[in-house]
């Protein structure tokens, strides 16, 4: 697979995936703004905040830490530290012990 292939591939995959996010986001009565940017996450996200003015910015939280899942991943930290506007930190759903 070529590389400028790859990309196309990628994109399309972030374009989905964000279109049934901001569809979501709408059922529950939100407005969104959907954008697919290139470059390093932490850097990208903060900047996109800034640049539209944004009122919140979701992100996941992957538990990416070193001591468990309980911790934010180093992009959702730096966009909660940086952004100038509320972050919401999404967490995949994981069933509750009984």
């Amino acid at each position: 697979m070529q590389v400028a292939e790859w990309r196309a591939t990628r994109r399309a995959g972030a374009e989905q995936l964000a279109s049934n996010a901001a569809a979501v986001l709408g059922q529950a009565g939100l407005s969104t703004t959907v954008a697919i940017e290139e470059g390093a996450p932490k850097r990208v996200m903060v900047e996109l905040s800034r640049r539209m003015n944004a009122d919140c910015v979701f992100v996941g939280a992957t538990g990416a830490g070193d001591t468990g899942s309980r911790l934010l991943g180093g992009v959702a930290t730096a966009v909660v530290m940086q952004a100038r506007c509320s972050v919401e930190v999404v967490r995949e759903q994981t069933p509750v012990a009984d």
